[in-house]
C-alpha cells in the first residue's frame, strides 16, 4: 500500500509556490518559475491520471458526465457571476 501511494505520488506537479520559493532562493527567473509552474499545472491535469494508470495498472469507472456537472455548479457558476458582477455596474 504505501508503495501504492508513492508510486501514485510522483505522478503529481509539483506545486507552483515550490518551484518559486527555490528559484528565489538561487537568484533564478520568477517569471520563467511561474511560467514553468503554470503550464505544469494545467498540464498536470491531463497528465496525471494517464500516469496513475499506467504505473498502478488499474482502471476506474468515472462518471465524467457527473463530475463535470458538479464543477459546473460549484466552481465555473459562482466565477462566472463573479465575474459578471465585476465588471457591469451594479456595484
Amino acid at each position: 500500500a504505501l508503495l501504492m501511494g508513492i508510486k501514485v505520488l510522483s505522478c503529481l506537479p509539483p506545486p507552483v509556490s515550490t518551484g518559486l520559493i527555490l528559484t528565489k532562493e538561487v537568484g533564478g527567473n520568477d517569471a520563467i518559475a511561474i511560467f514553468n509552474g503554470t503550464i505544469g499545472a494545467f498540464m498536470g491535469v491531463f497528465v496525471t491520471p494517464m500516469l496513475v494508470y499506467k504505473l498502478t495498472g488499474g482502471s476506474a469507472d468515472l462518471p465524467i458526465v457527473s463530475i463535470v456537472s458538479k464543477l459546473s455548479i460549484t466552481v465555473v457558476t459562482p466565477l462566472l457571476a463573479g465575474q459578471a458582477i465585476k465588471y457591469s455596474n451594479i456595484v
